[in-house]
């Protein structure tokens, strides 16, 4: 073995030693434990969550969070929204998320990496800031990072960690997110009456008797030839009001002077002792009257004695804020020819099928057997005809004999 081949041996078990080395290294290692990401947090003690919404690298001006949730005694509001009400359990519900956070370690810790994932001071899908009796901690929530894992990094570490559990999608920066969307709930069934006062006049859909009965300006509803009051209208208003679906808070101090409508919604008495006595009668008829104002692409309502105001999809409404006489009637259903009334006989030549009778009131077809009135006997069948005596054909006159040639 001349020296050359002595190298490339040598250099050929080096090669097999190293690959050895790294395909046995890692036996026996066990796998990082998970670690809570956010140590020391106690979910019970934070009074105020602050929710900034997604911030890009070219983003200029200082970051304000798009809404604030504080604490209020043993409720939360939407600081940032009037201090509407919060949903409590969706409060809790993130805290309790945040607070139980786990990852196996780091999967970055240069900053060149935070705008990348999404977690950067200054670039973000998400920053929530948690304010507790001990200071703030700030969470930043990223990109996804890995299968159903997403970065997550602490405010001044410069650690970033992949956790589940919680996506920036799951954070609301909306308030929609955040509040108790149904603002009024109506029980359809017990509406007796609405009222919808719009500067192109009054309209008043009665449903006291079970029926729909529509009038304009304390006026029966004026309906012309060919046209007829349409009833699938006032059901749909009457679902329309019934459940108002609120997007965000509003401000319930507005001036109301220019409303585009004023809906009252009256309800049948409640029942009471001796029901359809004079007592019941006597019971006033509850009322609950709202008023609603255009506001960009959408409608300000506010019900009169509710501490709160809300914000609706204009689509929502508009059934409600645009009713007036086109779209209350319809056209009317062009009666048939010959008023609807059966034709008279069946075709010639078409017969009932055994067993089967022609409906009332229409007259047998021609030729047809006459009913039989229930219980009666059935008519006996006719005689036949007794068949003519043949006529007898007529003699043959005698031929006279020709003459001789």
């Amino acid at each position: 073995m001349n020296r050359l081949n002595k190298i490339l041996a040598a250099a050929l078990a080096v090669q097999l030693a190293l690959a050895v080395f790294m395909l046995t290294r890692n036996r026996g290692e066990q796998v990082a434990e998970l670690t809570a990401v956010a140590p020391g947090l106690d979910s019970a003690a934070v009074t105020k969550i602050a929710v900034f919404a997604k911030r890009e690298k070219s983003a200029t001006g200082d970051a304000k969070p798009a809404l604030e949730v504080v604490k209020k005694g043993d409720d939360w509001v939407l600081a940032t929204h009037f201090d509407y009400p919060a949903d409590k359990t969706k409060v809790t519900e993130l805290l309790s998320k945040i607070a139980s956070l786990k990852s196996r370690g780091a999967i970055a810790s240069s900053s060149a990496r935070y705008a990348q994932l999404g977690v950067g001071d200054d670039a973000y899908e998400r920053k929530v800031v948690l304010t507790t009796p001990k200071g703030d901690q700030t969470i930043f929530i990223g990109n996804a990072a890995g299968s159903r894992r997403v970065a997550m990094r602490r405010g001044g570490d410069a650690h970033v960690y992949a956790v589940t559990g919680l996506t920036a999608f799951g954070v609301e920066a909306e308030p929609r997110g955040w509040m108790d969307r149904t603002y009024t709930e109506i029980e359809s069934d017990q509406v007796a009456e609405i009222v919808i006062h719009t500067p192109r006049g009054t309209f008043k859909l009665d449903h006291s008797t079970g029926n729909w009965v529509a009038s304009e300006n304390d006026a029966p509803l004026p309906v012309a030839a060919g046209e007829a009051f349409d009833p699938t209208r006032a059901d749909e208003i009457l679902t329309k009001v019934s459940k108002i679906e609120a997007t965000a808070p509003a401000d319930a101090k507005r001036d109301t002077a220019n409303t585009a409508a004023t809906v009252t919604v009256r309800m049948k008495p409640p029942a009471a002792a001796g029901e359809g006595s004079a007592a019941a009668a006597s019971v006033s008829t509850p009322e609950r009257v709202f008023d609603v104002l255009l506001d960009g692409d959408k409608y300000w309502v506010h019900e009169r004695g509710n501490a709160r105001a809300v914000l609706v999809d204009k689509w929502a409404l508009e059934p409600v804020v645009n009713v007036g006489h086109d779209t209350l009637v319809k056209k009317a259903e062009p009666t048939p020819a010959g008023g609807g009334a059966m034709p008279p006989g069946m075709p010639p030549g078409m017969q009932l099928p055994p067993g089967m009778q022609m409906p009332p009131g229409m007259p047998p077809a021609p030729g047809a057997p006459k009913p039989v009135a229930p219980g009666a006997k059935p008519p006996a069948p006719p005689k036949p005809a007794k068949p003519a005596a043949p006529t007898p054909a007529p003699a043959a006159k005698p031929v006279a004999p020709a003459p001789p040639g």
